[in-house]
């Protein structure tokens, strides 16, 4: 009896010795596979203790290397891209402050207050001082614009009319980001609505426009200036017609408003020309010499004013 029972005892201790050896064997080839995913270098690596992995334990250990390796790879990659756009947003921060500086002290405040503004709104690090400076230029702007105001209240109470309409026309054109500009808006359409007043502002408004290089419509504003009878004999009327003589006599001039007019029809005729046609098509002739007419009177030098001429003369 005792000797079957100490039989029995050798054999389980002999089987606990082998699972505790076959653990500890296990064990063993699992640290191993560890060190081994420790030891590789890059996702390429992982990927191959993956593709070799001989048990469920070791694929395990190998997908959780493989997925926190991609994401610190991914992490690496995003910071990197992160740093890059920074920098080329500040680069560009600094492109628009160097240039919003040099039309200050240039005093073309009309170019310089939309940098400024961008360039106040700017959260990229590196910034800051930039930013504070443009802050304190758009406080500045608004300043300026202010004090144009003042000189157009005085002047307003001299009854220098001209004056008045030209620190108001200043504030319109330089100042458009500031609060003031919204006033001088109003005063210009006031001061548009009397009688003794209202050439001075479209003279102003004329003036604006050749200064704005748009000469086109300068021109036809100086007509409408020298043409309305209701300015006849007045100032604006004289300083339009003597301006549009100026500008006559001026080759260059000539040549800037032919280019601009002629660039303005390469817009706009060859839609109404086709307007016309589909107008035709449609057994629309009222609507189609409508169109073809507006080619006519509004370009009467270009090649499709005379495109437009034959097409009438074939409706007619």
């Amino acid at each position: 009896m005792r000797t079957a029972v100490g039989m029995i005892l050798l054999a389980i201790m002999g089987s606990l010795l082998i699972a505790g050896r076959a653990r500890a064997e296990d064990d063993a080839a699992a640290k191993a596979y560890d060190q081994r995913l420790k030891n590789a270098r890059n996702s390429s690596a992982l990927q191959n203790a993956y593709d070799n992995a001989k048990t469920d334990q070791e694929k395990s250990a190998a997908k959780k290397a493989l997925s926190d390796a991609k994401a610190k790879d991914q992490g690496k990659k995003d910071m990197a891209e992160f740093k890059q756009k920074t920098l080329d947003n500040l680069a560009n921060i600094k492109e628009l402050f160097a240039k919003a500086e040099d039309n200050w002290k240039n005093k073309l405040f009309g170019d310089a207050a939309p940098l400024y503004n961008s360039v106040s709104m700017a959260t990229v690090p590196g910034a800051e001082q930039m930013v504070e400076t443009s802050r304190g230029r758009m406080v500045e702007l608004e300043d300026l614009a202010k004090n144009h105001l003042k000189s157009a209240d005085d002047n307003d109470l001299k009854r220098d009319y001209s004056k008045e309409v030209e620190e108001l026309a200043v504030v319109n054109r330089d100042f458009t980001l500031t609060k003031s500009h919204e006033v001088a808006v109003r005063r210009l359409v006031n001061l548009k609505s009397r009688p003794e007043v209202a050439g001075v502002v479209e003279l102003a408004q004329a003036e604006g426009y050749e200064a704005d290089g748009k000469l086109m419509e300068a021109v036809k504003l100086y007509e409408s200036i020298g043409n309305n009878p209701r300015y006849e004999n007045s100032v604006p009327a004289l300083k339009a017609k003597r301006r549009l003589e100026e500008l006559g006599k001026n080759d260059e001039t000539r040549t800037k408003i032919k280019t601009e007019v002629d660039a303005k029809a390469d817009r706009e005729c060859p839609a109404l020309i086709s307007s016309a046609k589909n107008f035709v098509s449609n057994n629309l002739p009222k609507q189609a010499i409508e169109k073809l007419q507006m080619v006519i009177d509004k370009y009467p030098d270009s090649k499709y004013a005379d495109e437009a001429k034959k097409q009438l003369s074939e409706l007619k």
